[in-house]
């Protein structure tokens, strides 16, 4: 929105302004007067969305709207790699902020991209949140949401924009989530489902072995490539070869499985807090397994010339919880710890301008726009929700994302969120406004200030009620086809839980 366009609201109250009799005219006070206008639309939209200059106007915007048109020419040729590191928490990564060198190989890409410091999923589980990555719409309009559901078929999806651009389009997945049965494979010239055998090197060597393959065989083609690494996922045992890494003197009674996570959130299992450290040592230590995976996907790409010629997106399509606020794993809250996620990007070589850091939200229905916008295909207007960011890595912030929106489906309850910059509200299943957290002072969200910021819960509840409006969820996803879920498929789902 530009907050200086005729008609605006901003523009008008400078202009009615200076009709006023009792006002003096000229263009000194113009300049006050939308100065103020400025302000204000800033209070009233939770942040001035350009910077300004010494006499109170928008910086002008050339250098970054040139920059976006050249990375926009440099990607329009250049390849797609998204690697989703599933249930990777962002403050367990050391480019995030963490003392424990889980990640260097994922440090090393953000170092060298751009990395958004508020990427927020639009639900905490991985097949809706994949949905809203591969169709641009949020949970709460595609509905899909459980293992019998599969995309609805009239929905365009990002493999199927990509291969209707010329790309080549290949999924290569450690996750039995991830499958044709759920709609996942439309628009796919290759699909290859990789289940965990080892208990503990997990799917990771033979994903690599599968990547490198496709690659050897697409690598003169422009291409689409969708890898997704089940590590720290639970079991947090397959670690491969840092399994013992950080925990190696644990002697407490918990046996060595995290699956019994399933039990504890049943209330089967009771755990202390020596057990809580040893399943966060374990939880990194996986994590540490799959930033290698991802440092071997790079160099591959390297190896073969690809690296320079790519847009590489590193993500995870949801966190993970350790009891912080009563629950373990994921699905089932909308904490910052389940729904804060890593979003990094890597653009092709000759690439100028990208911001190393970025402050917006940006939520996972987003990245269909934003790659669109970026290398030139298309999702349907009609259909995609989420915003494009394209502009904002490259330092044009009039289309900032406002505010970012979750969803957990933790039957027999459902909880919304609603996240603006430095702030967040929780709502139950009834739409009820429960919870408010200033997250600058309290990131952790432990204090709740609902009876003492009622001028910042209004202000949620009404960004809540508006988005709501304009959801179609209850209607529902359609089932999945019998047979679609072949019995290697049901089992690897029953033993996570899913079944």
């Amino acid at each position: 929105m530009d907050w200086l366009t005729p008609g605006s609201w901003t523009n008008r109250l400078a202009t009615r302004a200076l009709t006023l009799p009792s006002l003096p005219r000229g263009p000194g006070w113009a300049r006050i007067l939308g100065a103020l206008a400025l302000v204000c639309a800033a209070l009233a939209g939770g942040g001035c969305p350009r910077s300004m200059t010494t006499n109170g106007w928008p910086e002008a915007e050339p250098p970054a709207r040139a920059n976006l048109a050249a990375a926009q020419e440099a990607c329009g040729a250049a390849n797609i790699v998204i690697c989703v590191i599933d249930a990777a928490r962002a403050d367990h990564l050391g480019c995030y902020g963490y003392d424990r060198p889980t990640t260097p190989e994922i440090d090393r890409v953000a170092a060298h991209g751009t990395r958004f410091t508020h990427a927020v999923t639009d639900a905490p589980f991985t097949l809706a949140a994949i949905t809203s990555l591969y169709t641009g719409q949020y949970y709460d309009t595609h509905g899909v949401s459980t293992a019998s559901m599969r995309i609805p078929t009239e929905l365009v999806t990002l493999p199927e924009a990509c291969r209707a651009a010329g790309m080549r389009t290949a999924v290569i997945t450690g996750s039995g989530m991830i499958i044709r049965g759920h709609g996942l494979g439309d628009g796919v010239d290759h699909f290859q489902v990789i289940l965990d055998r080892d208990p503990a090197q997990g799917s990771v060597p033979a994903l690599r072995k599968a990547w490198g393959a496709w690659l050897d065989d697409n690598r003169d083609e422009r291409f689409f490539l969708y890898v997704h690494i089940m590590p720290p996922h639970h079991p947090y045992e397959r670690a491969g070869p840092f399994r013992g890494r950080f925990d190696r003197n644990y002697r407490g009674a918990l046996p060595p499985t995290s699956e019994l996570l399933l039990q504890r959130d049943a209330d089967v299992l009771k755990l202390s807090p020596r057990d809580v450290t040893h399943m966060v040592d374990m939880y990194d230590e996986a994590l540490a397994y799959a930033d290698w995976a991802v440092g071997r996907l790079v160099d591959d790409l390297r190896a073969r010339g690809l690296l320079d010629k790519t847009v590489l997106v590193l993500l995870a399509d949801h966190g993970e919880a350790f009891g912080e606020h009563g629950q373990f794993l994921h699905g089932n809250t909308v904490y910052n710890e389940m729904t804060h996620m890593p979003l990094i990007l890597r653009f092709p070589a000759g690439v100028k301008g990208a911001a190393a850091e970025v402050d917006s939200l940006i939520q996972l229905s987003d990245l269909a726009p934003t790659l669109g916008a970026l290398c030139g295909f298309q999702m349907p207007q009609e259909q995609v929700q989420g915003l494009d960011a394209s502009g904002v890595i490259f330092g044009d912030r009039a289309n900032a994302r406002p505010a970012a929106f979750s969803t957990c489906l933790a039957l027999p309850r459902i909880q919304h969120a609603v996240e603006i910059p430095g702030a967040k509200g929780i709502f139950n299943d009834r739409g009820r406004l429960v919870q408010v957290f200033d997250l600058k002072a309290d990131p952790l969200e432990r204090r709740n200030l609902i009876t003492r910021r009622p001028e910042l819960a209004q202000r949620l509840s009404a960004l809540w009620r508006a988005w709501a409006e304009r959801q179609t969820y209850i209607r529902g996803a359609p089932p999945a086809k019998e047979g679609e879920l072949d019995p290697d498929i049901r089992e690897w789902l029953r033993t996570l839980g899913y079944l």
